[in-house]
């Protein structure tokens, strides 16, 4: 029981309900496990049933009658039954659960209908069991009466600052151009846990209008998900995460992840989704053209129409979203071609990386051509889906350098590419 008491002190360390378990053999430990249910996201992942996954994959069998389970906490109903069908021989626990044990009040192990019925002892080191259960859960009242959450979906300048402090802290980049922009809107939520004037952890979320071959769908595109270094191990981030998703829990939501959290998020329900690339192998070639840079400014309304959206997966009211990247990331690469039309590009060699295209008129790919400014190109690579310009493509796996997730009621093509410039 020591051992097991140790493993609930590691548990509550990591913001788990501190509960250990220990099996023994013959007076040996022949396995341990802890409470890790904030950690997989599981309601199922409690210290008795991590224990009895270990023996199961150790010994390669799921019958333990040689087995005595030491467990701080008395069994819920789903543990003691578990311990039940597993035929543990003993089950030896330390503080009671007056209201809900799977023991005491259930009987669950001596229930005459039960085709095993272990031992049961209980009481031993209980009361060290229960101060630690006490002192956890005082602590954690104590900390959500301090660390308050909260929602914006409007411009508010000293929530704004708390979130540009996080996210260059955590990312390197804030959105301060994006508020001079006024695009903060009612269609971005941001959701944070403050300590105070301190933003500690952060989930955005857009509402996004999508058509995917043909169909309309309403979804929302997870970003700026993060937690301040000094905070992390501690479940603010997946406390924040868990509202939103009850908040939207019949909404399909998709989000971009770097491959160092990629399990963070298969632990709320998302699942991965590879993209493709539409390549066209075609010459653009125009020497005697003069590129015309462009800046942000001059495109921005020219930015926020679309005249030929993609008929395999488009964003309709992505236009906030496109603004941030019309003055971010790509607010080198842009390209005026002739009134009323202009690109987002970069040559790399051979190779044409044509981002987006902005348009008040349909254009086809044969006058788009013969205006782009490059020379000596034989391929190009669509940041969007060029289904609509007339020209011949061809997929090809997309670079792995943005992990898409995706939860919820999807229905999407085989291939596809959710466009650069409605990311987020």
């Amino acid at each position: 029981m020591r051992m097991a008491l140790t493993l609930a002190h590691e548990a509550a360390a990591a913001g788990e309900t501190p509960i250990g378990a220990v099996a023994v053999i013959g007076g040996e430990a022949v396995g341990s496990a802890r409470n890790r249910v904030e950690e997989k996201q599981s309601s199922s992942a409690h210290a008795e049933l991590e224990l009895l996954h270990e023996l199961e994959n150790r010994r390669g069998d799921w019958r333990m009658e040689d087995v005595t389970v030491y467990v701080t906490k008395e069994p819920c109903p789903m543990c003691a039954g578990a311990l039940v069908n597993a035929r543990v021989r003993r089950i030896v626990y330390g503080v009671a659960d007056p209201r809900f044990g799977g023991c005491s009040v259930f009987g669950i192990p001596a229930h005459p209908g039960a085709l095993f019925h272990p031992e049961v002892t209980g009481g031993v080191c209980a009361g060290e069991a229960a101060a630690l259960l006490a002192k956890f859960f005082r602590e954690a009242r104590a900390e959500r009466k301090r660390l308050s959450i909260r929602m914006r979906n409007h411009f508010d300048p000293e929530y704004a600052a708390a979130q540009s402090a996080l996210l260059r802290e955590v990312f390197g980049f804030d959105l301060e151009f994006w508020y001079r922009l006024g695009m903060w809107n009612e269609k971005y939520e941001s959701y944070a846990l403050f300590d105070g004037p301190r933003m500690v952890a952060h989930v955005g979320l857009s509402r996004l209008n999508l058509r995917i071959a043909g169909k309309e769908i309403r979804a929302a595109q997870l970003n700026g998900v993060a937690c301040t270094p000094s905070e992390r191990g501690r479940g603010y981030a997946g406390r924040l995460l868990n509202g939103v998703l009850r908040r939207y829990s019949g909404t399909p939501i998709f989000l971009f992840a770097n491959k160092r959290v990629l399990d963070f998020y298969l632990k709320f329900g998302f699942t991965p989704r590879s993209m493709a690339l539409p390549v066209a192998e075609t010459v653009v070639d125009n020497p005697g053209l003069q590129p015309v840079k462009t800046g942000p400014d001059k495109l921005r309304k020219l930015a926020s129409i679309r005249r030929q959206p993609s008929s395999i997966f488009a964003v309709n009211n992505d236009s906030e979203l496109r603004s941030f990247h019309l003055y971010g990331d790509f607010a080198d690469q842009l390209y005026l071609l002739a009134p009323g039309i202009a690109v987002a590009a970069e040559a790399c060699g051979r190779t044409l990386k044509l981002h987006e295209l902005f348009a008040d008129r349909p254009v086809c790919w044969e006058t788009l051509a013969r205006l782009l400014p490059f020379s000596g190109i034989g391929r190009v690579e669509f940041g969007f889906c060029p289904d609509r310009l007339g020209i011949e493509f061809h997929w090809e796996r997309a670079p792995e350098s943005e992990h898409l997730f995706v939860r919820g009621n999807w229905t999407l093509p085989e291939n596809f590419l959710i466009p650069e410039f409605s990311r987020s």
